[in-house]
C-alpha cells in the first residue's frame, strides 16, 4: 500500500493555518487560536473556558499515547439546538478540536514518531490518521494497525476530552458508528476476530465514572481475495434513547474501547470511528444536532487499503460559510 496516498482530510470546514494574525482575521492567517488577540476572541466568542487546546492520554497495548488537539474552529448553529455555548440571542456556537500531525507507534518499542509509518516496516504499529472531538459534545477518529509476522492481538483505548458543559436529563440520546477496511498484503487471507463481543464498544459516562450506557459495534471478518486485496469493514452503527444522565452529577465523558486479533503477515486493518451524545432527541422539532455530529460514518474506500476521513459529517462549504459570516459580523 502506497502510504503517501493515504486520504486525510479534515472533519471540519473551518481550519486556522497560516502564519500570524493580520488586520483582518482569515482562516489562513492564523496559525493557532493562541495568535487571535484578546478582543478578537471575544468578537468570535471564544470564552475564557475554551482553551486553546487539550492533551489526550489513550493507550494501545498497555502502553501510553500522548497527543494534542488544537482548537481549529468555530461554527455558528441555530440556538434552539444543543451547542456548547451560547452567544446571544438566538444563536450558540460549537468549537472544533483536532489533532494536528499524523502519527505513529512502534508496539514493539513504544516508539512514538510523527508522519506516516514505513511502507515496508516490519513491526507492528498503530498510525493515528485523525482525532478530532466537537464539545458539542461528539468525537471522531481514524486508526490503522499493521500486523506484523505472527498475529497479533491489539487492543486501544480512546478517551476523548470531557464534555463542555455536561449533559443533564434523562432522556439522553447517545449514537456510535464504525467503518473501516482491511489489506490482505501476501494473499494468504486477511481478517479480524474481536477479543470480546465487538471489534468496538462506544461507553458512555457520568461524572462519577460510572458507565451510564454501552454501544457494541463489529463482527469479526474474513476475506481471501488474493495478494493485494481489500475489504470493506461495515458500516455499523447503533443508538441508544433515554439514557438517565440525572440531574445533578451529569454526563461528561465517552470512551471506545477497540480490541481485536489480526491475521498477521503484514496485514493492515483500518478503522473509522465516532459517537455523538445530544439531551435533544433527534425526534425533538428543535434543530437536529446530528448535522453538527455523527449522523453516518461513510464508507472508506477499498483502494490501496485506505480509508476515507469524514466522521462527524460537518459540512465543508456550511462550516466555512458560518465562520466566514460570523468574522465578518464581528468586524474582523
Amino acid at each position: 500500500m502506497n502510504t503517501k496516498a493515504i486520504v486525510y482530510s479534515s472533519i471540519v470546514a473551518v481550519l486556522l493555518s497560516g502564519t500570524a494574525a493580520q488586520a483582518k482575521l482569515d482562516v489562513k492567517d492564523v496559525k493557532d487560536i493562541k495568535d487571535i488577540k484578546d478582543k478578537d476572541k471575544e468578537k468570535i466568542h471564544i470564552p475564557g473556558d475554551r482553551p486553546s487546546d487539550i492533551d489526550v492520554k489513550n493507550s494501545v497495548n498497555g502502553k501510553d499515547i500522548g497527543f494534542n488537539l488544537k482548537l481549529t474552529g468555530i461554527v455558528e448553529i441555530p440556538s434552539s439546538g444543543t451547542a456548547s455555548e451560547g452567544g446571544g440571542s438566538g444563536t450558540k456556537y460549537d468549537y472544533i478540536y483536532e489533532l494536528g500531525d499524523i502519527f505513529y507507534i512502534n508496539l514493539e518499542t513504544g516508539e512514538q514518531s510523527l508522519g506516516v509509518a514505513p511502507e515496508d516496516a516490519e513491526f507492528d504499529y498503530i498510525q493515528y490518521d485523525m482525532f478530532s472531538t466537537v464539545l458539542d459534545p461528539s468525537g471522531g477518529f481514524s486508526v490503522r494497525f499493521n500486523d506484523f509476522g505472527t498475529p497479533s492481538t491489539f487492543s486501544q483505548t480512546l478517551n476523548f476530552p470531557a464534555f463542555n458543559p455536561d449533559i443533564f436529563g434523562n432522556e439522553v440520546y447517545f449514537r456510535a458508528n464504525l467503518s473501516g477496511s482491511l489489506f490482505d498484503l501476501t494473499g494468504d487471507g486477511v481478517g479480524i476476530t474481536p477479543t470480546g463481543s465487538s471489534t468496538i464498544v462506544a461507553r458512555l459516562f457520568d461524572n462519577d465514572n460510572a458507565e451510564i450506557g454501552n454501544i457494541p459495534l463489529g463482527d469479526a471478518f474474513t476475506g481471501n481475495g488474493g495478494p493485494a486485496a481489500s475489504y470493506t469493514y461495515g458500516t455499523f452503527s447503533s443508538e441508544l434513547y433515554d439514557q438517565d444522565c440525572g440531574t445533578t452529577v451529569g454526563c461528561g465523558v465517552v470512551k471506545m474501547n477497540l480490541s481485536f486479533t489480526g491475521t498477521g503477515n503484514g496485514d493492515r486493518y483500518n478503522f473509522l470511528g465516532g459517537w455523538f451524545v445530544s439531551d435533544v432527541p433527534p425526534s425533538s422539532s428543535a434543530s437536529s444536532p446530528t448535522s453538527l455530529s455523527v449522523a453516518s460514518v461513510p464508507e472508506p474506500s477499498t483502494t490501496g487499503g485506505l480509508v476515507g476521513i469524514g466522521v462527524l459529517g460537518l459540512a465543508f462549504t456550511r462550516g466555512k460559510r458560518a465562520l466566514k459570516t460570523l468574522l465578518s459580523k464581528s468586524g474582523i
